[in-house]
């Protein structure tokens, strides 16, 4: 009976070829990208899952208060960890971590540029990092002991045994390599290649005694590991008794712990200074992409074959006839819909492959992202093309096998109006689901071209950055920087310790005893406001004729002048928490050193407490000859720094990454919104096929009594269009909806105009009637006696 059912589904297979081919070409295109966008969702919930212990570790946030406002940090002091754990029995370990800047690193004759982490050993107890050399009871727990990754044992030692190595950090003390640890995976909020024992600290000059104990400076990661059962809430009522303790000074109070679970750092925390972090709302966005992909592909399918199943009727009559019950046609019908999901399925399967590695860059998936090989996934797959089978099949053979065959072989048969009707709310309902998607395509497409054209306040065209943390260059800046002037392209250049747009907060402004605001600072030498063309709203920026600018002087942005509340600031004497006591000496206009996701924030400039802090050049040039210049930095630097390789980026280039989210976020809707549309085409296509098929005879009547053929496509493509532009209507409040939650996100954003809607509506409405247009004019040409002929 089996192998029967399979003989007429093919049968019905080959008799229908067009309507077939597209039936199973469309729906393998919706898989196909369903099955994408499902990998990419995956490896997002992926993250940090694959720690053994990730129900019980939490990372200690800080909420900093100040000035009346409060502001949740990632980071927080390294005094919590040690206190926490030793305070209440219920933690049971602590580890902390905190990036620093990139150092010279010296292995035996070879000098690299190394981006380091110090950090506790306990890490490696809390977290599942695997160790290839090394005790995790023992690692990290000396000062000047290091542990490194794999790829970076290999780099600096080759097949060597690299444990008991010493390597040279910043040409000023030694470490010694005591573990290596299997490279950290893609999807880690925790990444790292070179970590330095923490106590380490207390013994640089930088730091010093008892710095791993204070409560008043936010700028480690800390983690805590729970026992088993336990939780934060546990120690909620003890807790402000342990900060009155420990955290009671006034510059420790304006810190308070949170605690934020491992499994929802990634995509859950809304913090500040977060080091990887993803955003849920994408997951949210790429899984509804997903599915309306999925829709749109499975309303082809039912379309197509609830338009076809008609013809069939006549078959139904005579098998009823012969003796076939109801529940034997229904099995019938649903198994040839299956059959055919299934034949989708496996070149989804088949295009999937073929366009993972591109999918890859374009999502920024690392390579181990893959579907074969993995039981579950295809089982998942497998089972949702079963259910669009099912639901594809269950109306038409319901429909079908309850007719009276009486009827239908005396030709009493006419239920197209009910089909039709639900054809066209599906149609409508597919159609919306596209615009939707083209909706979202071209408002995220003119959110990043507003990006683009902001005023940011600075000019980022021709200037580029580079790392000056070599010791060689760092401690000869002044004569580095005019060495690479004497080249006539290169116009300024200048000294910062972060990159414009990695800025961070965390300091405090003192006017008085009294006050107190939170700042970000910036450490710049006296040529930063011609480098980057910042303008002065009042006062002066940095002079090297006034000797005490180098000591004492403070610039502040337009919004710190409006935060502090004075008219004219300048000349107010001032002091930068931790750094200097000083003079405000100029006001300068706001200009965005964060995201555009943000607003500027309070902001001071102050010269460099010493040369350690000098860790990035930048360079300015003119536009006439922009690779001669790069060649002479490049020339300039190895005749400074011979051992490790120059690389440089250019602003606009790191600018962008700043909004590399909603970069990967606007290709993806575009493809897939490219998926939908093609997917919709291609229904209205097989729909349009069937309509004039199903018109032939009126065709040729009209065209016989003397319509013209313009008058014939008009006929034929205005049912469509009047569906396409109900589907606008349908869909503009959604997409409004949503798309105007999205844009909130940026400080600088554009508005949903009415253009914004008409475009989509003209683009949709192209569409379709390039779609309809062409079997449209296939019927009207025809030749009528042809069609009268029809049937």
């Amino acid at each position: 009976m089996i192998s029967y059912y399979i003989k007429i589904a093919f049968r019905n297979l080959t008799r229908n070829k067009l309507f077939s081919a597209i039936n199973i070409f469309g729906l393998a295109v919706g898989l196909t990208g369903f099955i994408l966008i499902s990998l990419w969702v995956r490896y997002e919930l992926s993250y940090d899952r694959f720690h053994e212990n990730l129900g019980n570790i939490y990372r200690i946030g800080s909420t900093m208060e100040t000035n009346g406002q409060s502001e949740k940090l990632a980071m927080s002091p390294p005094g919590y960890g040690p206190g926490l754990t030793a305070t209440f029995p219920v933690i049971e370990n602590y580890a902390r971590i905190i990036p620093w800047r990139p150092v010279a690193i010296t292995a035996g004759d070879k000098k690299f540029s190394q981006s380091i982490h110090f950090a506790d050993g306990s890490l490696f107890e809390i977290f599942s990092f695997p160790l290839i050399r090394g005790d995790s009871r023992t690692i990290l727990r000396e000062p000047f002991t290091a542990a490194i990754s794999e790829q970076t044992a290999r780099k600096y030692f080759g097949n060597e045994n690299p444990i008991g190595q010493v390597l040279n950090f910043n040409e000023q003390y030694d470490v010694t390599v005591t573990g290596v640890f299997t490279d950290i995976p893609g999807n880690s909020h925790l990444r790292f290649d070179f970590l330095i024992s923490l106590n380490t600290m207390e013994h640089e000059s930088q730091m010093g005694p008892g710095a791993l104990d204070i409560y008043y400076s936010a700028n480690f990661y800390s983690y805590v590991l729970f026992g088993d059962g336990a939780s934060p809430e546990d120690i909620v009522e003890p807790l402000p008794a342990f900060l009155d303790q420990y955290a009671s000074d006034e510059r420790s109070r304006i810190f308070r712990p949170f605690f934020e679970p491992l499994k929802k750092i990634y995509l859950y925390s809304d913090t500040k200074y977060a080091a990887v972090n993803g955003d849920v709302r994408y997951v949210y966005i790429f899984s509804a992409i997903a599915v309306l992909i999925l829709f749109i592909a499975a309303i082809n399918f039912m379309n197509l074959t609830t338009a076809r199943s008609m013809h069939r009727a006549r078959e139904v009559g005579i098998r009823k006839v012969s003796g076939s019950d109801r529940f034997s046609l229904i099995r019938q019908f649903l198994g040839e819909s299956v059959l055919l999901s299934m034949i989708a399925f496996v070149f989804a399967l088949v295009f999937a492959e073929l366009m993972l590695p591109s999918f890859r860059t374009l999502a920024q998936l690392p390579a181990p992202v893959h579907y074969i090989g993995d039981p579950g996934f295809i089982a998942f797959l497998c089972a949702i093309t079963v259910v669009i089978g099912l639901l594809s099949g269950i109306y038409p053979a319901l429909y079908l096998s309850g007719f009276q065959p009486a009827r239908i072989l005396k030709g009493a048969f006419h239920s197209e109006r009910s089909q039709t009707r639900i054809r066209k709310v599906l149609v409508v309902f597919q159609f919306s689901l596209v615009i939707g998607l083209i909706f979202a395509t071209v408002t995220i497409y003119y959110q990043m071209r507003h990006f683009q054209s902001v005023d940011i306040g600075y000019d980022k065209e021709n200037l580029l950055f580079f790392q000056t943390t070599t010791p060689s260059i760092q401690n000869r800046t002044e004569e580095f920087k005019n060495e690479l002037l004497r080249h006539p392209s290169i116009i300024h250049a200048s000294s910062t310790h972060r990159v414009i747009g990695n800025v961070y907060g965390g300091w405090s402004l003192r006017l008085d005893p009294g006050t107190k605001y939170d700042v970000t600072a910036l450490y710049a030498d006296e040529d930063f406001f011609d480098t980057f063309g910042l303008e002065m709203k009042s006062g002066r920026h940095f002079d090297p004729s006034f000797h005490t600018d180098r000591t004492e002087a403070l610039i502040i942005n337009e919004t710190a002048a409006a935060a502090i509340g004075l008219t004219d600031p300048v000349g107010q004497g001032a002091e930068l928490e931790q750094v200097r006591t000083g003079t405000i000496i100029g006001v300068v206009k706001d200009f965005n050193f964060e995201s555009l996701h943000v607003n500027p924030v309070p902001m001071v400039i102050t010269n460099f407490p010493n040369d350690r802090f000098i860790q990035y050049m930048n360079v300015r040039i003119a536009g006439n000859d922009v690779p001669g210049a790069v060649e002479h930095i490049k020339k300039t630097w190895s005749t400074f720094e011979s051992e490790i390789p120059f690389s440089f980026r250019f602003m606009k280039e790191y600018h962008n990454i700043l909004y590399r989210n909603e970069d990967r976020t606007a290709k993806i809707v575009l493809y897939f919104a490219i998926f939908a549309a093609f997917l919709g085409s291609l229904g209205l296509f097989g729909l349009s096929a069937f309509s004039a098929e199903r018109r032939t005879k009126e065709m040729g009547i009209r065209k016989t009594l003397g319509a013209a053929v313009p008058q014939l496509v008009t006929l034929l493509t205005w049912d469509f269009i009047k569906l396409i532009l109900l589907a606008n209507v349908i869909a503009w409040p959604f997409v409004w909806y949503f798309m105007n939650n999205w844009l909130e996100n940026f400080a600088y954003r554009i508005s949903l105009e009415p253009w914004l809607f008409a475009l989509v509506a003209v683009v949709s409405t192209i569409i379709a009637i390039a779609t309809v247009s062409f079997q449209a004019v296939r019927a009207a040409v025809a030749n009528p006696v042809e069609a009268l002929r029809y049937e």
